[in-house]
């Protein structure tokens, strides 16, 4: 178990995303050793500074200078409705070969690989899981991102018109709205007809359900005047032409 998360860790800190490096000590000796932007971090904060640090490197839009599978499959998860998901192992496959993605280009094929897919999913804040049952009760929601995103995304601003949000969200993160990785697998899965060819006026059900979990707790705020003309849809067709930063915002 250690060698696999040693080398789960070297393989995350390529692509400019240091968690460790390898160093010769004063014997010349090669061993691993914490990158120096995490040495620096104090004792009190260093749990959340790697936790921070591994979820950068998990959702980084490119591995090897070619899309990361699994922000893709992130995305494709990002564009399902909560009331349906897939329910297990099969239902996922099936869901996702449906959906034009190859389930052997994405490693996919056996049921671990799907159980480390929801693991990380829950790990990165962009699943939600109701039971602890395998691959059961899984819902594509972005509330955890989100929020701790938000500081990020708004910067200095309060208020954000809903197409510059989409674009600042898309940076943040590839598989939700406006990342290359949403716009790419959404295209394909309109082209099954999974989705609506109208995709790109709308926002995906994990973000929308994120939008609304966290307006109802005060952290964020969105809406549309009803003489707005630029505007996006949610899911059930409710406008929204401007997000917010809510007074419970951190």
């Amino acid at each position: 178990m250690s060698t696999k998360t040693l080398a789960a860790l070297k393989e995350l800190s390529s692509d400019g995303h240091a968690l460790i490096d390898e160093r010769a000590d004063k014997r010349g000796r090669v061993g691993l050793v914490l990158a120096d932007s995490l040495l620096a971090v104090p004792d009190d904060g260093f749990d959340s500074a790697a936790r921070a640090a591994i979820k950068r490197a998990v959702l980084r839009p490119t591995v090897g200078g070619l899309p990361n599978q699994f922000v893709d499959v992130m995305a494709w998860m990002s564009w399902l409705p909560a009331c349906s998901m897939p329910e297990d192992h099969a239902a996922f496959k099936l869901r996702l070969a449906a959906s034009g993605l190859d389930l052997d280009a994405y490693g996919l094929g056996n049921d671990q690989r799907w159980d480390n897919v929801i693991y990380w999913g829950r790990f990165t804040g962009l699943l939600w899981q109701r039971t602890r049952e395998a691959c059961a009760g899984v819902v594509a929601d972005a509330t955890t991102f989100l929020r701790e995103a938000t500081n990020v995304i708004f910067a200095s601003n309060s208020t954000l018109q809903v197409h510059e949000f989409r674009t600042r969200l898309g940076e943040a993160c590839s598989a939700l709205d406006g990342g290359a990785s949403s716009t790419r697998i959404a295209s394909v899965m309109a082209s099954r007809q999974v989705i609506g060819d109208d995709h790109e006026t709308r926002l995906s059900p994990s973000v929308c359900l994120a939008l609304r979990t966290l307006k109802q707790a005060g952290a964020l705020d969105y809406g549309c005047p009803d003489d707005q003309r630029k505007f996006l849809l949610m899911t059930g067709n409710e406008k929204i032409s401007f997000v917010s930063r809510g007074s419970a915002t951190p």
